[in-house]
């Protein structure tokens, strides 16, 4: 098909003699642009691409170059050029993610980015200019997320707009001092393009140091003050933003929420901003002064008795009473809360703070004393006070500081009766909107704005009850699981039916468009509309939701299956056929679509999303795994595992690694699927999560009593020698001294491990330079946090066993639930947990009743004197030199101590717990190993019973004695142990606190005794 002739008006563009002419072409191809997308596919068709950058660059260029003598009717005509330019991209950008391609193709961002300097621009331009890149980042955000093209213009887009001289640009206009609606509408631009593409660590970052953080907390200052102080105490400088004269609020807090996320560092910059803690400051001045004119009035008696107030008290006088938590001590004789705490006030809009002035008593005071800024209770207030949309964002910016642990501890009340049933009302499927909203969220229309709501809700819902019960059981109450699951449903409903022609793999059949090498004047690929891209993110945040319901409790997870929900879970991870846009019916493999469709029909995130869900309800018994079974999961799980992308198959294996703890329904499906196979294969991937889910699974697997099924793991895994190298990496950060696990090389990616692969395993740091290992920054506080969906997540987790009582042996297998918190390191924490799995693995290995051989096996492939080498690495203390990082060391003063993480330490003396309990020609090896046991007698000491009881056990088994010949050993280990200095120290713990150490350590000495007399 041969491009179609040039119009009339784009020719009269193209040869315009004058400023105004070209004004008056662009005028009239803006009205037949707006409002018509077929109109808009055809001139991008035309190009009309390129004349409209052609006068972007004229008029940049000309008003560079302009003189003192310039014509005014030039630059007025010039400028209202620019103007209408700018109109018609942001209209073409407003037709969807099919039009990303051709405008980032002809060059325009960069020349739009350049427009936002306020010293060369005018407020116009920089209003149409800012929100021209909005409406491209809204396209973006509706584009596949597998398109390479998609890729290649977000990552474009970010990297232009993401350097210091645009940022500084934004920064300043977010700073205007005008106070007009225009700057306030700019303020309102700059968070919306701020929150719609800042994604990375990196440009968190960016945005903290060029102080845009800062500027957008300053916006808060009118909203802040409005709330606390009269109307004659409030300066005339601000805006009221009760008559619309402010910039949006919902819009500021949702990109101070974006910048801050992940960094307590950041957030802790947010509560010290100087205008935010003035206005709090100017409040507490005000309250103090109607506090002496309240005491002044009280009887000479009574005036001590009343404590004067603080500013978080008047903050909290704006929310009703809630019951406050109080400490169990010997102090309290009541679990009441006090009768004297303070008093909400009635109408806290139009209040003076003087209206607030209650009698406070110290106790009452006691509770809001904690280092907790006063701008969290204001956001609770936001939550229950303003419209949906700001109290949703105030909420995920609440959310945010609670997980940065910004929030005080005894807050949870508070959240879990004021906030938490707020936000469970906004997922109401009829939710009447707030008339009062003077400002939309990122200019949203209405029926978009209710949307917005539904969809981000759960997601917020989801962050204040991870792991909380006391905001799980507030949000089960208002009825959040039965609203959820009615939301997940009507994501599968007939509206969602349009999803399947949203991504096609076949070229453009349009000729017009094939035939052209410009891409500027090329469609891109259709990605979603706005209404398939808010199904699929309800559908992901519901999920979300669920999970983190039903995160701690059985009872939860059942109520959560009761509602029939499980089979729309399951039916999100399954990799659909599409319905393609080509005419041709041509088959294609299963194999060959799978990742590509689980990323465009069901949309990658909710497959993560479903797999975390998935994994929280099979922590349940074997019930409620059942009712996984009955709906279906192994099919869709085994996809998974074979996807391509890392990020799904790392939650398919976390699934694993739950369903293969026995007992489980699941579990013989998986073993005949070939999941041994399938997570040995994982054990050896470049992908750090996909390893540390599948020695999980492993673990599982080999706490089994089948001895055929523990060796195919062991041989898998690439037996002792992988072991050996999995388990050697110490963590050793910079400043640290290197422990001597004798010349044994770590798996990195110049090894090759136990099958001859070439694989980074551990990322270990080279053994001749401790200072090569990376560490954080002096005072970077950055938290690396996790959701629900992440590999590990965050539940209870405990150690299980069995003991055989006939000889008083302790062997447990190692069976900690796969998403138990690791510790908290910040040299890669997940290295650490691989090494404990490796450990648990030998641990577990080694369990077999009467079965010695395995022993045998793992001190014969891992060498024995390696073997006990590295065990006594993990278990002494390292130096850690604090002046290492410059060299530079004080005279006389020597490395510190750092002990080893109590959960490599369980790990370690259970391994010895299970060599002490095979037989007794075991027990005479690790008693021919002082330096080992020397290692052992401090622990029996440790603060942590966990730690201690296995130090007991250790000693217990070898003083078992199997049988009389086994006698004259066993007296010899008891006096081995004694002149060890065992028996002193266990004498030590007939007063131990646990009563499973204290009767562990009574064990001990009896058997002693019994041997030695």
């Amino acid at each position: 098909m041969a491009r179609p002739s040039t119009p009339p008006v784009l020719s009269d563009l193209q040869n315009a003699s004058s400023s105004a002419a070209q004004v008056k072409a662009l005028r009239q191809i803006k009205n037949e642009l707006i409002g018509h997308e077929l109109r808009k596919r055809y001139w991008i068709g035309c190009g009309i691409l390129h004349p409209l950058v052609g006068i972007l660059k004229l008029y940049r260029d000309r008003k560079r170059r302009a003189q003192n003598g310039a014509s005014s009717e030039l630059a007025d005509h010039g400028e209202s050029a620019q103007v209408q330019a700018i109109i018609i991209l942001g209209c073409l950008a407003q037709g969807g993610p099919e039009f990303v391609q051709p405008i980032y193709a002809s060059g325009v961002a960069p020349l739009l980015l350049d427009l936002l300097s306020p010293v060369d621009s005018s407020s116009v331009i920089i209003t149409q200019s800012l929100r021209t890149l909005n409406y491209f980042a809204n396209a973006l955000n509706l584009c596949n997320i597998d398109d390479v093209e998609y890729l290649k213009n977000a990552e474009g887009l970010v990297s232009l707009l993401y350097t210091e001289k645009v940022l500084r640009n934004l920064a300043k206009i977010i700073t205007d001092t005008a106070r007009t609606e225009t700057s306030y509408e700019h303020v309102t631009l700059v968070a919306g393009l701020v929150s719609k593409t800042c994604r990375t660590e990196h440009e968190r970052q960016m945005l903290t140091d060029v102080s845009i953080l800062d500027a957008l907390a300053s916006q808060l200052l009118p909203w802040i003050a409005t709330t606390f102080l009269s109307a004659e105490s409030f300066p005339a400088i601000h805006p009221n933003p009760r008559l619309g004269k402010c910039a949006s609020l919902p819009s500021i807090l949702k990109a101070i929420e974006i910048i801050i996320s992940h960094s307590r560092r950041r957030a802790q910059r947010l509560l010290e901003v100087p205008v935010v803690r003035s206005v709090f400051h100017r409040m507490d001045e005000q309250v103090h002064a109607a506090y002496e004119e309240f005491i002044a009035h009280l009887p000479i008696n009574q005036r001590n008795s009343v404590c004067p107030p603080t500013s978080a008290a008047c903050v909290e006088s704006l929310l009703p009473l809630t019951p406050i938590p109080r400490p169990r001590n010997g102090q309290t004789s009541s679990g009441h809360p006090p009768l004297d705490t303070i008093k909400a006030s009635k109408s806290p809009w139009n209040m003076s703070m003087s209206t607030a002035i209650e009698p406070y008593s110290s106790e009452g005071l006691k509770h809001v004393q904690e280092d907790e800024s006063p701008l969290v209770p204001w956001l609770m207030h936001i939550v229950r006070s303003f419209d949906e949309m700001s109290g949703l964002m105030a909420a995920s910016l609440l959310a945010t500081l609670q997980r940065l642990q910004l929030v005080k501890v005894n807050r949870d009340a508070s959240l879990a009766l004021l906030t938490i049933p707020s936000l469970v009302r906004m997922l109401d499927k009829n939710l009447k909107l707030s008339t009062n909203a003077v400002h939309l969220f990122e200019g949203a229309a209405d029926d978009r704005r209710g949307e917005r709501i539904q969809e981000e809700a759960p997601a917020i819902i989801a962050m204040l009850t991870d792991n909380n019960g006391r905001t799980q059981k507030a949000a089960i109450d208002a009825g959040v699981i039965k609203k959820l699951a009615g939301l997940l449903k009507e994501t599968f409903g007939p509206a969602s039916t349009s999803l399947s022609t949203m991504w096609s793999p076949d070229p453009p059949t349009d000729g017009m468009v094939a035939e052209r090498d410009d891409k500027s004047t090329c469609m891109g690929a259709a990605g979603l509309s706005p209404k398939e891209h808010h199904i699929l993110r309800l559908r992901e945040t519901s999920l979300i939701a669920l999970a983190a319901i039903a995160s701690n409790v059985d009872e939860h997870r059942k109520m959560i299956i009761d509602t029939g929900v499980l089979p729309f879970i399951i039916r999100t991870m399954r990799a659909e056929p599409l319905k393609y846009k080509s005419q041709t019916n041509a088959a294609i493999a299963r194999n060959d679509f799978m990742d590509r469709s689980i990323c465009s029909v069901n949309y990658k995130h909710s497959v993560i999303a479903a797999c975390g869900a998935v994994r929280t309800l099979s922590r349940s018994p074997q019930a409620l795994r059942t009712s996984l079974m009955d709906a279906g999961l192994p099919e869709p799980l085994f996809d998974l595992l074979k996807s391509q992308d890392p990020d799904i198959r790392v939650q398919a294996l976390a699934i694993v690694s739950n369903l293969l703890k026995d007992p489980s329904p699941l579990r013989e499906p998986l073993l005949e699927g070939g999941i041994v196979a399938t997570l040995c294969r994982n054990v050896h991937s470049d992908h750090l999560a996909s390893r540390l889910n599948s020695l999980w699974g492993l673990k599982h697997l080999m706490s089994t009593d089948e001895v055929g099924l523990r060796l195919d793991c062991y041989q898998g895994l690439g037996g002792g020698s992988f072991l050996k190298q999995l388990i050697i990496y110490n963590g050793v950060m910079q400043g640290e001294t290197q422990v001597d696990e004798g010349n044994i090389t770590p798996i990195r990616m110049s090894t090759p491990n136990a099958a001859g692969e070439r694989v980074d395993l551990l990322n270990a740091v080279d053994d001749e330079s401790p200072e090569s290992s990376q560490t954080p920054e002096d005072g970077d506080e950055d938290l690396n946090m996790s959701d629900s969906t992440g590999p590990l997540g965050k539940n209870e987790s405990g150690l299980k066993g069995h003991t055989t009582s006939s000889q008083h042996h302790r062997i447990t297998r190692s069976t900690k639930a796969p998403n138990t918190p690791q510790h908290h390191f910040t040299d890669a924490p997940d290295e650490f947990a691989i090494v404990q799995q490796g450990l648990d693995i030998i641990r577990n290995f080694m369990l077999l009743p009467n079965r010695p051989e395995n022993v045998d096996q793992i001190l014969r492939d891992m060498g024995q004197e390696d073997f006990f080498r590295i065990l006594m690495a993990k278990l002494r203390p390292r130096g850690f030199n604090g002046f290492a990082r410059d060299r530079r060391q004080p005279e006389g003063i020597g490395p510190i101590a750092h002990h080893p993480q109590p959960e490599i330490v369980v790990s370690v003396l259970y391994i010895l717990v299970h060599i002490a309990a095979s037989d007794p020609r075991h027990r005479n090896l690790l008693i021919s190993q002082p330096k080992v046991l020397e290692l052992v007698i401090p622990y029996l000491g440790h603060p942590d019973h966990a730690i201690r009881v296995p130090a007991l056990w250790i000693v217990i088994n070898l003083t078992v004695m199997d049988d009389s010949s086994d006698r004259s050993a066993c007296r010899d280990r008891i006096r081995r142990l004694n002149e060890l200095g065992f028996y002193d120290k266990i004498r030590e713990m007939d007063s131990d606190p646990s009563q499973d150490a204290k009767e562990r350590a009574s064990t001990a000495m009896q058997l002693s005794t019994a041997l030695r007399s």
